[in-house]
């Protein structure tokens, strides 16, 4: 009788110990895969207002070693070339038309981390690759034909040799597609929701990508997901406060945008936040700062937004364009 007692106490104990350590192995999983992303490093940074003559509209811009690139939709010129950190005009170039160098479309940069630059546009399946001389001329190196077309954003080249892209809208997910073997490589699927308005999607985003990292940031969530570029999975989700919000199909003014847009560097990631559903005003804005273990490292905070932006971790700057100061660059010391 003793001994059946005793038998069963240490049965007891032994589950007690097993679900203890199932527990913490859960307890450091969810430490692993979940970041919160509070902050109390915080700065405030003053814009330069560098003149430019040139009045380009800029949609887009590419940071490549000492040349700062502007992509212009209604412009007589589509690409306009400054020099960094001084950001002065070095030249432009590009036009819209049918001819083999024209530009079929609007410009749009595939972001690299390589010695080329990639520009998409020219045709709907087709990036064109080019290096830049040390006077910031653009030199043709050659075609890269894509085996098919579709919706094509926010799109990087890994390695020069895998294109890492948002396929949103017109399928749901984010795509890593081989330039060499013209093959969907892997894709990553974001849930939509029951209806049809893709731009009201719960879960749409924008993405960026390093030689190693995807990272997705949530216009309606206050979250951000960080993937490994090789397999594809998840690494880390960051949360923030006020994370739930029911989204109202149709509604612009009342539903409220989290990340406006988001930029991967080398060291770090810069997710340009919101966090309200007021009208835009230049101090509604501010940057985030985390490194691709998913840390968070500052909050910047402006004078005046920079809505189009490139970080120069190198130099220790941001260069930006904000439409209400047309006439200027804005930069920003780090």
């Amino acid at each position: 009788m003793i001994k059946s007692v005793y038998m069963k106490k240490k049965r007891y104990l032994i589950l007690l110990i097993i679900l203890a350590e199932v527990i913490f192995l859960i307890s450091c999983k969810d430490k692993t895969l979940y970041q919160n992303k509070s902050v109390n490093n915080k700065k405030y940074l003053l814009a330069e207002k560098i003149a430019v003559s040139e009045i380009f509209n800029p949609s887009f811009v590419l940071l490549h070693n000492n040349n700062l690139i502007f992509s212009a939709n209604r412009s007589l010129q589509m690409l306009y070339l400054f020099s960094v950190p001084d950001l002065t005009y070095t030249y432009s170039t590009g036009q819209r038309g049918q001819g083999p160098e024209d530009f079929y479309l609007f410009p749009m940069f595939c972001k690299s981390f390589s010695d080329n630059i990639y520009i998409w546009g020219y045709k709907p399946t087709q990036i064109k690759q080019f290096s830049i001389t040390q006077s910031g001329e653009l030199i043709f190196k050659r075609d890269i034909d894509l085996a098919f077309y579709e919706s094509f954003n926010q799109m990087h080249i890994i390695r020069d040799s895998i294109l890492i892209y948002s396929a949103i809208p017109s399928e749901f997910s984010i795509k890593k597609y081989n330039i060499n073997s013209k093959k969907i490589e892997g894709k990553i699927e974001i849930k939509k929701d029951n209806h049809q308005e893709s731009f009201f999607y719960s879960n749409r985003g924008y993405v960026a990508a390093n030689d190693s990292s995807i990272i997705y940031t949530y216009i309606y969530k206050n979250q951000i997901d960080i993937y490994n570029v090789d397999d594809l999975k998840l690494r880390k989700k960051i949360y923030g406060d006020n994370n739930n919000q029911r989204i109202v199909v149709g509604d612009f003014e009342n539903n409220i945008n989290h990340y406006m847009s988001v930029l991967a560097g080398k060291k770090h990631f810069y997710a340009l936040y919101k966090g309200n559903n007021k009208p835009s005003s230049e101090d509604d804005f501010v940057m985030e700062v985390f490194n691709y273990d998913g840390e968070p490292i500052v909050k910047y905070f402006f004078d005046i937004t920079p809505f189009l932006y490139e970080i120069d971790e190198e130099n220790g700057y941001i260069y930006g364009y904000n439409p209400n100061y047309e006439d200027y660059l804005l930069r920003y010391k780090l």
